[in-house]
């Protein structure tokens, strides 16, 4: 799957080219701005670069052609796993809600349950930034998390997870699975996993699964978020104080919008009604509270009036849930949102 990049402005995977040791991280920007992994700074433009045979997202990750490396970036932008030389494409959605990443088997006789982005709490307008990553493996048995305090095992013998830091990035390196590496610097907001692929799966996850082409997940021509909502993780994964209603998003696109080829059509017309309500209008009522006891529950009940939307316009009712939304601005101080869609204009 080609590299898709903006999701959580703060998710990034790091790894080593190919399982070697890499040295500690230049710095651009007058020694204030870390470059990732196997990157140096340009002194000419004064910028992060991949290193010669690599490439990546050099403020986080690069790796060497053939690796699988998926990286995230604040704001935030995602990019997929992707083994040729091109950088991909990118995806940027605000939703402060845990996303799989990838799963299957993968060089090396590894097979991945399930490898996640969870959110951080912290949010600054319509930024969602990404907390901790977490790799739940089978083949060999173990489950590790990386995140700003370091690198844990959680449970499982099988495999052995070495922690490093450098350059402020945290890097679980896990032996047995050719290296896999996953690495975070959550105070710039960035974020890699690399892996030994391609995948074998079925449902490969946001990441994709490392063999170049797009996966038969949904057209080409669906948007970032009809995109990224397929792959929000179901509640007992989400990690954050939305996790629940995260939990019921991803129950409604997944049961009311449905799959194959009647699913795309419905998911693709619920993210062009109900995103400009998240990304504008719900921007500001969240901004109305920002820093305030009252900011958590104000984001919950815009994240589940977001969940109505596509549950109405899935099941079928879309004039609804464009006047639901058209409605909500009158009680909230915030302008209605803008551009409306075409789908609330026929």
């Amino acid at each position: 799957m080609k590299s898709v990049a903006v999701l959580f402005p703060s998710l990034l995977l790091l790894s080593g080219v190919m399982g070697q040791p890499t040295t500690p991280p230049p710095f651009c920007n007058g020694g204030m701005l870390p470059c990732g992994l196997n990157a140096v700074c340009d002194a000419a433009t004064d910028m992060c670069v991949c290193n010669p045979s690599t490439t990546g997202t050099p403020r986080v990750a690069c790796a060497a052609s053939g690796r699988c490396l998926c990286t995230a970036l604040a704001d935030p932008v995602f990019k997929l796993f992707d083994p040729s030389t091109t950088p991909g494409t990118s995806i940027k959605v605000n939703l402060p809600c845990s996303v799989e990443l990838t799963r299957g088997f993968a060089a090396g006789g590894c097979f991945f349950e399930r490898i996640l982005a969870h959110p951080d709490p912290r949010t600054e307008g319509n930024r969602v930034f990404v907390k901790e990553v977490e790799v739940v493996s089978s083949l060999p048995s173990v489950r590790f998390t990386v995140n700003n305090n370091g690198v844990q095992t959680v449970s499982g013998t099988g495999a052995a997870v070495t922690a490093s830091n450098a350059g402020g990035f945290n890097t679980g390196t896990m032996a047995g699975c050719n290296n896999l590496m996953v690495s975070l610097n959550s105070t710039y907001g960035g974020a890699a996993v690399d892996l030994p692929g391609p995948i074998s799966n079925s449902d490969p996850g946001l990441c994709g699964n490392c063999d170049g082409t797009m996966e038969n997940v949904g057209s080409t021509s669906a948007s970032q978020l009809s995109y990224f909502m397929q792959f929000i993780t179901e509640t007992n994964f989400q990690k954050g104080p939305h996790a629940t209603v995260c939990g019921m998003i991803r129950n409604t696109v997944r049961f009311v919008c449905g799959s194959g080829a009647a699913g795309d059509v419905k998911r693709n017309n619920a993210a062009a009604v109900c995103e400009p309500y998240i990304q504008n209008f719900g921007i500001c009522v969240q901004k109305s509270t920002q820093g305030t006891a009252a900011a958590i529950s104000t984001y919950d009940q815009v994240l589940e009036k977001f969940r109505m939307c596509i549950n109405n316009v899935c099941g079928g009712n879309t004039a609804t849930a464009c006047s639901n939304i058209a409605a909500l601005a009158s009680s909230s101080g915030c302008a209605p949102p803008s551009p409306a869609a075409a789908q609330c204009n026929p």
